[in-house]
């Protein structure tokens, strides 16, 4: 019994490791074109009213922004005129959707084995209508978030798409050649002011390339209030807030590029 565990065990552990050799990553750098700056693992664009800031490091790119007040005033900013922009085609943050939640009053009881939920009067559900204008208060921030850059992979004959450690290489761009050139315009307007202002926040991709997972990813031992764990967990490395990533698997009898 023993031996068959053990077995089993190895048999695991080879399918694990075996698995992993078929992960892999394409990795995107980029630059902006509106002179953003780096601080604190972000990206910041800013005028004299806001400070509006990303980081991009998700699989498929996270385009997401908090934007920062900096004014003494309400700041209100129009999703109906506010956009993401990917390669001259643009998409809408106003959807004009409508979002249910539900609510439950419940009270909790502990019987002689076990912790039991009573429910407590009437599962209410309520609708609201998404807004199209959101307020941030004076020295305060929201996050804003709707869209991903890409989540298809680049090829090109040039580049391996299944690399070996020492076979990896990258193909840069320019903001004129570059395949990926995406933004967030921004329309706001501050306190009682009828006037628009915009911000343009663009990206150009100027780097991509392939790695394997063992490029990519790295184990160490976790470890809480300084207890350390006993096993070794898996972690995927941190990239620059210029930088997404996606992953995908090697596919038998695939293209090479």
């Amino acid at each position: 019994m023993k031996k068959s565990v053990f077995f089993l065990l190895c048999s695991g552990i080879v399918l694990f490791l075996s698995s992993c050799k078929t992960v892999f990553y394409q990795v995107y750098k980029t630059e902006s074109t509106s002179h953003a700056n780096k601080q604190d693992g972000r990206l910041f664009f800013e005028d004299a009213a806001c400070k509006v800031s990303y980081n991009l490091w998700d699989e498929g790119g996270n385009v997401g922004f908090c934007l920062f007040n900096k004014t003494d005033e309400n700041i209100y900013v129009d999703l109906g005129e506010s956009f993401f922009i990917l390669n001259g085609i643009a998409y809408d943050y106003y959807k004009n959707r409508v979002y249910s939640e539900s609510n439950t009053s419940s009270i909790q009881r502990k019987g002689r084995s076990e912790l039991y939920r009573i429910s407590k009067g009437n599962n209410v559900s309520v609708s609201r209508n998404e807004s199209r204008v959101i307020c941030i208060p004076a020295n305060t921030s929201k996050m804003i978030f709707e869209y991903k850059v890409s989540e298809s992979l680049y090829h090109d004959c040039d580049m391996l798409l299944y690399p070996s450690r020492s076979k990896i290489k990258s193909i840069n761009f320019t903001r004129e050649n570059s395949p990926c050139v995406f933004s967030n315009r921004i329309s706001y307007r501050i306190g009682e002011s009828k006037d628009l202002t915009r911000m343009d926040n663009e990206f150009y991709v100027t780097q991509i390339t392939n790695y394997p997972v063992s490029e990519m990813t790295y184990t160490r031992f976790p470890s809480f209030c300084g207890e350390r764990s006993l096993r070794k967990q898996l972690y995927l490395r941190e990239g620059e807030p210029n930088e997404f990533y996606i992953e995908y698997r090697k596919v038998a009898g695939g293209w090479k590029h």
